[in-house]
């Protein structure tokens, strides 16, 4: 049969019992008493053994079964003990990142970033309202990223990049942040270690399977309602067309009303010799060599030259709007990351 501990009305235990007592879970009759037991010490402690940090070289005060858990390195709580800051970039953690972080109810900053973690984020995380501060690049967490991250209402900065994460990445609001272009990093750029880049609409900044990455922010035609480079050119194409068009119609009726009462062969004459004005004056703005004075001519051979060229010329510019595109995820851009995310 399991043995049991009766540990009430003890003159000699007192407040917090001593951790490796408190970790015998189902077996002492105070393991629940948060006076004796405190929760946020026994996640601490779950946290640090899931994370392997009892493999690390360097000796420090955690697990310590008399010190303070506030005293831990890395550790901040506030006047009431509630950890507060979970901060250990770099110390050295192989492990899983508990589910058991969720009792941290007043964790407002967790800092996990260059250590060598792995797994997956558990959707506990969700439940850390408080949370304005997460930062796990670095690492090797893989997965899907859990949706319950979409419920961190008040985090202002976010940092998931340089791990395995794959899939979508939620939708994640952030709060007005001093963070700027840093404030929302995922591995949502090319070249990736998948056949795809996450997906990542919130993200500010993207980042690629070399650590290179690039703000996400709008460019100047998507903050003037076009969706794209190419989207622009067509409308400003086709706008441009019908603005010749509707000019030439205006002045066409403008000439016809204005000479209504003309006599035909007035008419005829004023019309020939408008045109031969006209062609002069695009033969000296265009040049005669030019392969546009073609369309001045009656030459069917050097209508085809001329709309050739034509077409080829608005071909190579299509290919310089489809080149100057800002697709982060396409891995035949030759978009440049120029942005360099350096791990402290």
């Amino acid at each position: 049969a399991d043995s049991f501990i009766s540990l009430t009305g003890n003159a000699n235990l007192s407040a917090p019992a001593p951790l490796s007592l408190c970790s015998i879970e189902n077996y002492i009759d105070l393991w629940e008493d948060i006076h004796f037991c405190p929760v946020q010490r026994l996640a601490l402690a779950d946290f640090y053994e899931s994370a392997k940090g009892g493999e690390r070289t360097e000796n420090d005060d955690w697990l310590d079964n008399y010190l303070d858990y506030c005293e831990w390195r890395g550790v901040t709580c506030d006047e009431r003990k509630n950890v507060i800051n979970l901060i250990l970039p770099n110390f050295g953690l192989s492990g899983k990142l508990s589910e058991k972080i969720s009792k941290l109810e007043a964790l407002e900053t967790l800092d996990l970033s260059s250590n060598n973690m792995k797994g997956s984020i558990p959707s506990e995380i969700g439940s850390l309202s408080k949370l304005t501060y997460l930062r796990l690049c670095y690492n090797e967490f893989t997965g899907q990223l859990p949706s319950q991250l979409g419920d961190l209402q008040h985090i202002e900065l976010l940092q998931l990049h340089d791990n395995r994460f794959k899939g979508i990445v939620p939708s994640i609001k952030l709060e007005k942040t001093r963070f700027n272009e840093s404030s929302f990093i995922a591995d949502c750029g090319v070249p990736s270690v998948f056949d795809a880049p996450l997906i990542c609409l919130d993200c500010t900044m993207c980042c690629n399977s070399k650590s290179e990455c690039y703000p996400t922010e709008e460019t100047n035609i998507q903050k003037s309602n076009f969706s794209s480079y190419k989207e622009f050119t067509w409308v400003f194409f086709l706008s441009d067309t019908g603005i010749v068009i509707m000019i030439f119609l205006v002045s066409f009726m403008a000439d016809k009303y204005n000479h209504r009462s003309e006599p035909i062969q007035s008419s005829i004459q004023r019309s020939e010799s408008m045109k031969r004005r006209a062609k002069k004056y695009a033969f000296d703005k265009m040049g005669e060599r030019s392969v546009y004075s073609f369309f001045l001519g009656k030459n069917w051979c050097g209508w085809m030259i001329a709309l050739a060229v034509l077409g080829v010329q608005l071909w190579v510019l299509f290919v310089f709007v489809i080149g100057a595109e800002q697709d982060l995820s396409d891995d035949k851009s030759d978009f440049v990351f120029t942005w360099k995310c350096f791990r402290d």
